[in-house]
This record gives structure tokens, C-alpha cells and sequence, in this order.
């Protein structure tokens, strides 16, 4: 459906230039929207261009993310430009990002269409299967006589195959937690401008909504590492404190 206006659900079949798509993702840009993939999609494909429904104004160019990193930037795209097809590899990525900017010129009428919007996944793949076949008939014998009952022999006693437990799942010994904070920055904001960063807490995990304990900065990463603030109250030098009784030790950088 397209953007549509200020009403929900106003938009409308996805159309470029008089050529219709009854599916895809209608927006108005700048946007940014962002799938999670899970490592087996191959390829990303769509038409894109400026919806009809704008009746010629407007303009967008359209980016492709895959995990942090920008795969492809189309040229402006304007309400009088045709439907311009894309086929970006995936190769497996775990996050795709569809962003569009505004063309330079403002954002007035830029409701900008992933027309036919589609992931290729190997899972997808169809399969061709061989019909199947059928022996020809072949001639009956004879009758014969019946045969002669005979006692039907005994089954050897059986016994059910050992079992063996499954191996037990290898142990990963975990050394190191890496944190990145962004402060003052909404997850919105990063995905919008951050895409590196956006890419990495996609890929990996991320917490978001935090309320500082305090401020300045620096207490409140002792109190997020630590569980305290060690009554440090500024972002001064930590090592010029006392630090005996914490059991913490100071590494400043090289």
C-alpha cells in the first residue's frame, strides 16, 4: 500500500508510473526500516520510484544496508521518473536496512515506493521433483497348486540397539563483555543516523529507555559497571581518587 496521507490506512495500490504492484512498502521519506535477517537470504529485490499518487512532485534516492554497511544508493529519483528495478545480494546477511532521503529538496510529496518488495532465501528455493513411475504389467503364471502349510519358523529373540546419550553442548568460556553506550541518542535517532552502530545492536543485543542514576557521564558508568558510584560526583581524572577500599584498578589509555 502506499504512503497514502494523515488518515490510517489511506494509501492506496502501489503504482509507478502507471504500473501497478499489489504488494511492497509504500513510506515517505526520510525513512528507515529494518529487517532482521537469519543468515540464509540471498538476495533483496524491488522497484522503486515515487508513487502516482503524488501526481508528479516529488523526490527520494533510495540505500540498502546490510549489516552496518551501505550495499547501494540509487540516483534521484523524481514523480516523472520510471520504475527503476534493483537486485541487491544479500550473501547471508543478518540485517537489512531500506533507507530513503529526501532528494536534497525538502520532503513535500516524496512518498516513495519498494514496489514488489521480495528476500530470496536458499530455504525458498523450489525443489523440482521426478514423477513418479510406474513398472509395465507383466504376463501371470500359471496357477500352480497351493502350498503346503508348514509351521512358520521362530523369530530369533532381538534385543533393542544401546543407546547413547547425546554429547553434552560444548561449554563457551566467556571472557570479556564488550558495552557501547550511546548517550542522549534514541534507538529511533541511531537507526536513523547510526547505521553502523544501529547494525551492531541488531546483530547482537541491545538495551534501551536507561535513566541515569546521576550526572555528569562518568558516575553513571561506575554505577552501571560496578553497582555503585563510589561517591565520584564529576568526570575528572579517576585516578587522582582513592580507590583502595573498592578493589577497582584505573587503566588509562596509551
Amino acid at each position: 500500500m502506499s504512503n497514502g496521507e494523515i488518515a490510517a490506512g489511506d494509501g492506496r495500490t502501489l503504482s509507478i508510473r502507471g504500473q501497478q504492484f499489489p504488494r511492497g512498502l509504500g513510506v515517505h521519506s526520510p525513512s528507515a526500516l529494518t529487517y532482521a535477517l537469519d543468515g540464509t537470504d540471498q538476495a533483496f529485490t524491488a522497484t522503486i520510484g515515487i508513487d502516482d499518487e503524488t501526481a508528479g512532485p516529488g523526490s527520494a534516492a533510495f540505500q540498502v544496508w546490510t549489516d552496518g554497511t551501505l550495499q547501494y544508493t540509487s540516483p534521484v529519483l523524481t514523480g516523472t521518473s520510471p520504475p527503476l528495478p534493483i537486485n541487491i545480494a544479500l550473501n547471508g546477511a543478518r540485517s537489512l536496512r531500506l533507507v530513503t532521503t529526501d532528494g536534497g529538496n525538502g520532503n513535500s510529496y516524496d512518498h516513495a515506493d519498494w514496489a514488489g518488495s521480495t528476500i530470496t532465501s536458499t530455504s525458498s528455493t523450489p525443489t523440482a521433483t521426478a514423477p513418479p513411475t510406474t513398472a509395465p504389467p507383466t504376463a501371470s503364471p500359471p496357477p500352480s497348486a497351493p502350498p503346503t502349510a508348514s509351521p512358520a519358523p521362530t523369530a530369533p529373540p532381538t534385543s533393542a540397539p544401546p543407546t547413547t546419550a547425546p554429547p553434552a553442548p560444548a561449554q563457551v568460556k566467556v571472557t570479556k563483555v564488550l558495552t557501547i553506550i550511546e548517550e542522549n541518542h534514541s534507538l529511533a535517532q541511531m537507526q536513523a543516523g547510526m547505521p553502523y552502530l544501529y547494525g551492531m545492536a541488531q546483530r547482537y543485543a541491545y538495551a534501551d529507555n536507561w535513566t541515569a542514576e546521576t550526572h555528569p557521564s562518568f558516575p553513571n558508568y561506575l554505577a552501571l559497571a560496578g553497582g555503585s558510584t563510589f561517591a565520584v560526583t564529576d568526570d575528572a581524572d579517576p585516578s587522582r581518587l582513592s580507590r583502595s577500599s573498592w578493589n577497582l584498578r584505573w587503566r588509562s589509555p596509551a
